[in-house]
C-alpha cells in the first residue's frame, strides 16, 4: 500500500509541475501497466487532486482556492491518513524536521506516537497541538503573524526562525 501512496504523491507532483501529463508515460516511469496508471488517476480525480483529460491528467486549478482549516478538516480525509501514515515511516529517532500547517501535515503528526528524541519545528497551531501530548517529540513553533483562518504562522519572523536550525526532512505540502 506504501507503495501506491508514494507513486499517487509522485503523480501528482508531476502533473502540477507538467500540467498535463500522459498515463503512457506515467506507466511506463513507474514501470507498472496502465490501468494501474489509471487507477491512481481515478482515485487522485475522485478526491478532486486531478482532472482526467483523453488519456492524460492534468491539475485541478479549481481545488486551489485557500479554505480554512475547519473547511479543509474533511475533505479527502481519507487519502491525507495515508499520506500521513506514509509520510511519518521516513522520520526517524532523532531526526529534526519541519511540518508545514495544515491538515495533511497534521495527519503526519498524528502518527508520530511512538518516536523518540524527534525535534519538530511547524508553524501551524493544529499540527503543534496534535503533538503537545507526544512525549517523544519537541515540539518548536515559528512564530510570526497569525494567519486565523488556517491556524498558522507566517511572515518574516516564521521564515527567519527556520535559519537558526538544521533539519533532516521537510514536509511541506501545496
Amino acid at each position: 500500500m506504501e507503495a501506491a501512496v508514494e507513486r499517487r504523491m509522485e503523480i501528482l507532483d508531476m502533473v502540477n509541475q507538467q500540467g498535463k501529463t500522459r498515463v503512457e508515460d506515467l506507466a511506463e516511469l513507474f514501470k507498472v501497466s496502465s490501468v494501474t496508471i489509471r487507477s491512481d488517476l481515478s482515485f487522485l480525480e475522485k478526491n478532486g487532486y486531478i482532472v482526467r483529460s483523453h488519456g492524460a491528467a492534468i491539475p485541478n486549478t479549481g481545488f486551489i482556492a485557500e479554505l480554512s482549516i475547519h473547511e479543509k478538516c474533511g475533505q479527502n480525509a481519507g487519502i491525507k491518513t495515508l499520506i500521513g501514515k506514509a509520510a511519518a515511516t521516513l522520520i526517524k529517532d532523532g531526526d529534526t524536521v519541519i511540518l508545514d500547517s495544515g491538515t495533511t501535515t497534521r495527519e503526519i503528526a498524528t502518527h508520530l506516537k511512538s518516536r523518540e528524541n524527534v525535534v519538530v519545528m511547524t508553524n501551524g497551531l493544529d499540527v503543534a497541538m496534535e503533538l503537545a501530548n507526544t512525549t517523544g517529540v519537541e515540539v518548536l513553533m515559528t512564530g510570526g503573524v497569525l494567519r486565523k483562518s488556517a491556524l498558522s504562522f507566517s511572515g518574516s519572523q516564521a521564515e527567519n526562525s527556520l535559519r537558526n536550525y538544521r533539519f533532516d526532512k521537510v514536509f511541506s505540502w501545496c
